[in-house]
Order: C-alpha cells, then structure tokens, then sequence
C-alpha cells in the first residue's frame, strides 16, 4: 500500500525514487511495483531491465484525456 500511495503523489517514478519516497527496501518496492504492474494499476514505461520507470497509469490517461485536442 506504501508503494501505492508513493506512486499517487508521484506518478511517474522509478523503483529508487519511489524506495526513498517509502523508506522500503528496493527489493520490497520492486516487488510491489510488479504486482501493480499485474493488477494493470501500474505500466512499465521503458521495456527494459535497468533504469525502469513506472506510471501510475490512471492518473496517467486522465491527465492525457484532459489534454487531447477535440479531432471533430
């Protein structure tokens, strides 16, 4: 739930930021992020193995959805 509430209030972060955020073991935040990841809350945004960063995916399209340009 720390890692949750971390992501919130910064939602785009990495798994160290988010660990100093928590004060949680790396290990435990990256742990935590992974199921987030599997529950859909949060997307893994490089595709990588190192220097991941993850988005708080809601908060992510909303902030998008509010800034897109009427197509019509």
């Amino acid at each position: 739930m720390q890692v949750h509430h971390a992501i919130q209030i910064t939602p785009l972060a990495s798994g160290l930021r988010l660990a100093d955020i928590t004060k949680l073991t790396p290990a435990t935040v990256y742990r935590s992020l992974e199921l987030l990841v599997r529950l859909g809350i949060v997307r893994e945004t490089t595709g990588g193995q190192r220097n991941r960063l993850f988005a708080y995916d809601k908060h992510m399209k909303t902030l998008n959805k509010e800034t897109e340009v009427d197509k019509k």
